[in-house]
């Protein structure tokens, strides 16, 4: 295994801790808010991202579904909580972030490819 792919996936466990130890706090219990969901998506977004050097075999599909049931542990974790709750709107953003990376990364592709031409 090269050095880099080590870091990458080094970097990624880094990562996916951090958003458990995150999403396992305590907070306010706040309505729903524009900003917290941006939050999500913005969180997600970033871990699909951090899954292509890590794991470069994977396709989009297997990253958007590790992804995916990544946030859904999160949410089967905070419904077993008892300062925390599950939130549908929460797996929502997250999915949202998950689908902007990979539509940022297929765009990124498409243009990589109509400039080398």
């Amino acid at each position: 295994m090269r050095l880099s792919m080590i870091f990458f996936r080094s970097l990624l466990v880094s990562y996916l801790l951090l958003i458990l130890y995150l999403a396992t706090q305590s907070g306010p219990d706040l309505p729903v808010q524009v900003w917290d969901k941006l939050k999500h998506a913005s969180a997600f977004l970033v871990l699909t991202g951090l899954m292509l050097p890590a794991f470069p075999s994977f396709t989009p599909v297997k990253r958007v579904l590790w992804a995916l049931a990544f946030g859904v542990l999160i949410e089967v974790i905070q419904y077993s909580l008892p300062n925390r709750q599950a939130s549908s709107l929460d797996l929502l953003a997250n999915a949202v972030g998950i689908l902007g990376f990979e539509v940022m990364w297929w765009f990124s592709r498409k243009l990589k490819t109509r400039l080398a031409i």
